[in-house]
C-alpha cells in the first residue's frame, strides 16, 4: 500500500475530526477563566514551597544517613530469603486446612444469626443491673470500713492468743489445708 492510498484512507478519519475538534471550542473557552483562577493559587504556593528549603535542605544529611543503614540491612535481607522459601510449603500446606474451615464458618452463620434475638434481649436485663451494681457500692465502701475497724481488734487479740498459750497445733489445725488454716486458725 503506498503514500496515496493510505492519505486516501485517512482522508474521512481526517475530515469527521473536524467536527469533534470544533465541538471542543466551548470547552476549551470555559477552560480558560479556570486556568485563570489557578494563578492566585499557584502564586501562593511559591512561599509556602520557598519556606520548605531549610526543611528539604536539613532532609539531605538524614536521607545520606539512611544509605549506610539501608546498606548494612543487605546481609539481613539476603538471609530472610531462604526464610521465606522455607515459609512456602508452610503456607501451601494451610490451604487445605483454610479451606476446610470454609464449612464450618459457614454453618456458624446461623448460629451466630440466631444469637441475634438473645443478646439483644439481655440489652434490657443488663441495664436493669445498673441501679444494682450502683447500689453495692455503698455496701462495698462499708465493708471496707469494717475490715480496717477490725484490724485494731485483730492487733489487740494478738497479746490475749499469745497469753492463753494458744497455737496453730494445740487448736488442731495442723490438717487443715493452707487458706483455711490462715483464715481460721492464724487470724486468731
Amino acid at each position: 500500500m503506498g503514500r496515496g492510498s493510505v492519505r486516501t484512507s485517512l482522508g474521512p478519519v481526517k475530515t469527521s475530526q473536524g467536527p469533534v475538534i470544533t465541538s471542543q471550542g466551548p470547552v476549551i473557552t470555559n477552560l480558560g477563566p479556570v486556568i485563570n483562577s489557578l494563578g492566585p493559587v499557584i502564586n501562593s504556593l511559591g512561599p509556602v514551597i520557598t519556606s520548605q528549603g531549610p526543611v528539604i535542605t536539613n532532609l539531605g544529611p538524614v536521607i545520606n544517613s539512611l544509605g549506610p543503614v539501608i546498606t548494612s540491612q543487605g546481609p539481613v535481607i539476603t538471609n530472610l530469603g531462604p526464610v521465606i522459601n522455607s515459609l512456602g510449603p508452610v503456607i501451601n500446606s494451610l490451604g487445605p486446612v483454610i479451606t476446610s474451615l470454609g464449612p464450618v464458618i459457614t454453618s456458624l452463620g446461623p448460629v451466630i444469626t440466631s444469637l441475634g434475638p438473645v443478646i439483644t434481649s439481655l440489652g434490657p436485663v443488663i441495664n436493669s443491673q445498673g441501679p444494682v451494681i450502683t447500689s453495692l457500692g455503698p455496701v462495698i465502701t462499708s465493708l471496707g470500713l469494717v475490715k480496717t475497724s477490725l484490724g485494731p481488734v485483730k492487733t489487740s487479740l494478738g497479746p490475749v492468743k499469745t497469753s492463753l498459750g494458744l497455737s496453730i497445733t494445740c487448736l488442731g489445725c495442723s490438717g487443715v489445708p493452707g487458706r483455711w488454716r490462715e483464715a481460721v486458725c492464724e487470724g486468731l
